[in-house]
């Protein structure tokens, strides 16, 4: 599987501690995401395309013929080529017209070829038609404009002569709404500076590869490109020019020069530009070069330019050179903070410095360079912050002409592209091979160095190089398509075109309990108004944050339209939330925007709501009952908190977040430790729990391979038993029920299954299973022996399960909401009377009567007791509910009662800290049901009381990472804590009621609060169990 062994490391001593190691990053899709390949024709390649409501996407084509000598091929590669019968035209079209264009509807799979005008007759077609390096921009009405493009010219079609050159085209592409089919029309003309007639030279008048962006007053800027088909060393071909377009009257405006594009030909091409949400001025990107243009004040200012000399060859990130370009989220507390990044492109030179040679010969430093390699870097630059210089960041993988695709919980995906060359010539002339398949996740609210800012996800379908595109669809995945230029490798043999649509399915999608959104009331709004966001269940608490991303079109790596911006959330109900629209259009462009509820562990809805956003639309802010309105929940920082918990895993997902090059699994109870052993458990996944048996002489492990592993433990040897098979999904935890029961092991899985296996005759079986629950299963938990065989088993779907087998060997289960999302955690408390070990008091009952806790994503950790009067598993009452933590509780865990004078229970969480929480016996016997209370520490510093249990925080400061597990010694008086950072350490209760880290920094206990000596290697939960 392209990783180095997995190993487990076993400490031993008066309490046995195991912990597993796992060293290589998991393939498990609630990880990293999955990919499928969905659609083998579209009807013509996706080289241009746009998204729209409704699940629809538009296309443009380049058209399938055969270029010629002048074009660069040899006779002989005409002939070969000519002979695939892959350059007669495109083989879905019909025989009574021709088009370059179709729309493609995700709800029926079907495309539906569009009539494009390309006319029949050459003094028509001369004028008008083929939009092929074209640019685009969504209009205010959620429409595309799409302007320029290239020409033909007696080219044959089914045997007819056909011309088309639609360099000076405006046409705006609407898609189809019910019965009515998409319309794709010509509806102006770019701005004819020189007024030519029709029978005028108009070789010069046009755009080819020019940006369209759209404005905040809803007008649209056309930017650059080159009068026609590339001749570089011609700068008459040149278009350094801007022209404002304006849709209400199908004007343009004359054009404005631009000396960004002037200074900066040939590599200027399809130029990247931005409306600056402070400003509203517009910056301007092109090679390596960048200036802020004031439409306002007709002025033109030098920007930040970059000095690739430093970089080893980089070239210019403008075609033929391209990256990708994209804006990480605009961000409240950041004051909507644009970032511009590029990231990939072409290395230039040899590492010798010397210049890679290019096609030809050529000693030009813009040629096409078939054998130049790609660049891993990345280039960011703050756009209105004075003194701001451009930052490098290198991505993991080397490619040139990638596209990046902002997701709703904040990420950058980044697809495709070449791993050798970059972009091609005519049709079937590629100068790109070795096609990048892995998809690349950015987490830019992660710090630089941190190991899961970048992560490496799985092959995508196809290879897709030059003309490649992904979008972002309303369900929160990303469909990927285009690539003309596939036959890189083999020119002669390769079908040079591909129609298919590869869809990737991010990690976030294997989440449980995803939020559902509720119809919107509207989805026309405007600036600074406020609406409803409703839920279809009472999960609005949960919320951390909304957020907006635009629909977009995309070609050539350049994606313009996509901006991602968060919203103010102004009230919370129990099911719903009062959101405020952006302030204004040049932090918001005006058009179609996806609405994305993103939850607190950074898993967005199902899929998003639609809104369009105007100036002129007619607001109103909506009618909100503050008799609705709830406490305003406390989130740890979103933007750091969120990378933290893992968009990946999420409510029952559970596994290892994303960017987690290896993980250790939590570590189990330990008192002190003497020797480390470790070996290899020749599992092929992340290991997620290691549990010894009652006398520490089994050791069963668990992981994402789905399996589980029996060792036999002999001092320092190990021996592998059995591995057992048949959960469907990776296994989170395994617990050993007490020997009384004979050779006994529970597992739970992200399948939502609860097994139960025992050992007979030296095998091992599946003896029962349950599938109560409809997510993940997160943890399993078997109650003191003396209850009988009872197994509670917590879930994402918010429920605990608790099986008993009967002295029949049948089995009853019975399940329950616990919380109202995902569980965590579950564990029993002890059945011996607190303290029995050294007094006896008649006020308190010899049978101590069944209690367990759960620890839930609501942040709560809740204690449920059974009605003494029946043995039923149905009969369990919520005792009391324990609220100390401000971020969901990870793990909790009862103490051992060997003689303590009262019940401990140890709870950790997302926030970083660990409580615990200590009842009397006489507050024990006394207390039922009540509802939550929270009470202040008392003014001599003594901990805070809530129903009888004292809560006592284990240490001042925060830990300083996420705490995953906690567990106790076999004696309940030493406190094993597993932290992010890859600690454990252990935890001792003073005489004074404190408590002290266990080997502080001279080898003595140090108070709590102090610096800690922890166990290195120690595991975050993120390896253990599953990530809610």
């Amino acid at each position: 599987m392209g990783f180095s062994a997995t190993a487990i490391a076993v400490l031993t001593a008066n309490a046995i501690y195991a912990q597993a190691a796992a060293t290589a990053a998991s393939t498990d899709p609630a990880v990293v995401g999955s990919w499928v390949k969905f659609a083998p024709n579209t009807g013509v390649v996706p080289i241009h395309a746009a998204y729209s409501p409704g699940d629809k996407l538009f296309f443009n084509e380049r058209l399938h013929y055969l270029g010629l000598l002048t074009d660069g091929f040899s006779a002989q590669d005409l002939v070969l080529r000519n002979a695939t019968g892959w350059y007669s035209g495109n083989p879905n079209l019909p025989s009574d017209f021709l088009t370059d264009s179709a729309e493609y509807d995700f709800s029926t799979n079907t495309y539906t070829l569009i009539n494009h005008t390309l006319p029949m007759l050459e003094q028509d077609g001369k004028n008008q038609g083929y939009a092929f390096c074209s640019g685009h921009c969504q209009l205010a009405n959620g429409s595309y404009l799409v302007v320029g493009g290239d020409q033909f010219w007696g080219r044959i079609f089914n045997n007819v002569s056909r011309t088309s050159d639609g360099r000076r085209d405006i046409r705006v592409m609407i898609p189809s709404n019910g019965t009515t089919p998409p319309s794709y029309q010509k509806v102006a003309e770019i701005n004819n500076v020189n007024n030519l007639g029709l029978n005028d030279d108009r070789s010069l008048w046009g755009r080819w590869y020019p940006s369209v962006l759209l404005l905040p007053n809803e007008d649209v800027m056309i930017l650059g490109g080159q009068r026609a088909f590339y001749v570089p060393d011609n700068s008459s071909w040149n278009n350094p020019y801007y022209e404002i377009y304006h849709p209400s009257t199908g004007v343009s405006d004359t054009p404005v020069p631009v000396a960004l594009l002037a200074r900066n030909f040939p590599v200027n091409m399809y130029p990247v530009a931005y409306v600056l949400p402070k400003s509203g001025k517009i910056w301007a990107h092109c090679n390596n070069d960048s200036a802020i243009i004031d439409m306002a004040a007709n002025t033109e200012t030098q920007g930040i330019s970059m000095d690739a000399s430093q970089f080893d060859g980089l070239l210019g990130r403008s075609f033929p050179f391209s990256g990708t370009n994209f804006l990480p989220m605009l961000t409240l507390a950041s004051g909507y903070k644009m970032e511009s990044w590029f990231c990939g492109g072409v290395n230039g030179t040899a590492a010798d410095g010397t210049q890679t040679p290019r096609a030809g010969g050529s000693t030009k430093w813009y040629a096409n360079c078939p054998n130049c390699l790609p660049t891993a870097r990345c280039h960011y630059l703050d756009l209105e912050t004075d003194g701001a210089k451009w930052i490098r960041e290198d991505m993991p993988i080397a490619r040139s002409q990638p596209t990046a695709v902002n997701l709703p919980d904040g990420t950058i995906a980044i697809f495709s592209g070449s791993g050798l060359g970059h972009q091609g010539g005519v049709f079937g002339q590629p100068v790109a091979s070795q096609g990048v398949k892995p998809v690349v996740i950015f987490n830019p609210m992660r710090a630089v160095g941190d190991p899961a800012r970048w992560t490496v996800g799985p092959d995508a379908p196809t290879a897709r190089h030059y003309h490649n595109t992904a979008l972002l669809r309303e369900d929160g995945t990303v469909v990927t398509g285009g690539g003309d230029s596939q036959n890189g490798d083999s020119p002669n043999t390769l079908n040079p075109t591909d129609m298919t649509l590869d869809v990737y399915t991010p990690a976030y999608k294997y989440a449980s309990n995803i939020t559902v959104l509720a119809p919107l009331a509207t989805s026309v709004v405007t600036y600074g108004q406020s609406i409803i966001v409703p839920f279809t269940s009472a999960v609005a608490q949960n919320i951390s944050r909304v957020t907006i991303i635009r629909y977009a079109s995309v070609t050539h790596t350049v994606n313009l339209d996509q901006r991602h911006i968060e919203l103010e959330v102004v009230k919370y109900a129990v099911d719903k939330l009062l959101v405020r629209m952006p302030p204004n259009s040049t932090v918001a462009i005006p058009g179609n925007w996806m609405l994305w509820p993103i939850d607190s562990r950074g898993i967005p809805s199902n899929r998003s709501a639609l809104l369009n956003l105007r100036a002129s639309n007619p607001g109103g802010d909506a009618m909100w009952n503050d008799a609705d309105t709830v406490a305003t929940p406390v989130f740890s920082n979103p933007y750091v908190d969120t990378a933290e918990k893992s968009t990946a895993n999420s409510a029952g997902s559970g596994a290892v977040p994303l960017g987690w090059g290896s993980a250790v699994a939590a570590g189990l109870a330990v008192a002190a430790t003497t020797a480390v052993n470790t070996f290899d458990t020749q599992h092929e996944d992340l290991i997620h729990d290691a549990q010894l048996d009652y006398y520490g002489r089994r050791l069963a492990t668990c992981s994402s391979d789905r399996t589980i592993k029996i060792y036999e433990i002999d001092g320092e040897s190990q021996r592998l038993v059995d591995t057992l098979r048949g959960h469907e999904g990776p296994v989170w935890q395994v617990a050993w029920a007490h020997p009384k029961y004979g050779n006994v092991l529970a597992s739970c899985s992200y399948d939502a299954k609860v097994a139960v296996w025992k050992e007979k005759n030296g095998a091992w079986t599946r003896v029962w299973e349950h599938s109560t629950h409809t997510a993940s299963v997160n943890s399993i938990a078997w109650a003191p022996h003396e209850f009988g065989l009872i197994l509670a088993a917590a879930s994402s779907d918010g429920k605990v399960s608790l099986s008993t087998c009967n002295e029949t060997g049948t089995w009853e289960t019975v399940a329950f909401q616990a919380h109202s999302i995902g569980c965590n955690s579950v564990t029993w408390a002890p059945s011996t009377t607190p303290g029995t070990l050294v007094q006896q008091s008649g006020n308190v009952p010899p049978n101590v009567q069944k209690r367990f806790a759960t620890a839930g994503c609501d942040n709560l950790i809740k204690i449920w007791r059974q009605d003494s009067s029946t043995s039923s598993v149905s009969s369990w009452t919520e005792e009391t509910t324990l609220e100390g933590h401000t971020d969901w509780v990870r793990d909790i865990a009862f103490a051992p009662n060997v003689g303590l004078p009262g019940t401990y229970l140890a709870s950790c969480s997302q926030d970083k800290t660990v409580v615990i929480w200590v009842q009397d016996a006489s507050a024990q016997s006394s207390t039922g049901t009540s509802a939550v209370s929270s009470a202040a520490t008392t003014s001599t510093g003594q901990p805070q009381q809530q129903h009888g249990w004292a809560k006592r925080t284990l240490k001042r400061d925060a830990f300083p990472d996420v705490v995953w597990r906690v567990s106790w010694s076999t004696s309940g008086n030493i406190l094993a804590v597993s932290c992010g950072d890859n600690k454990v350490t252990l935890w001792k209760e003073n005489l004074e009621g404190e408590w002290a880290l266990v080997g502080g920094e001279n080898g003595g206990d140090a108070p709590a609060g102090n610096s800690e000596a922890g166990i290195s290697g120690g595991a975050p939960k993120a390896a253990a169990g599953p990530q809610q």
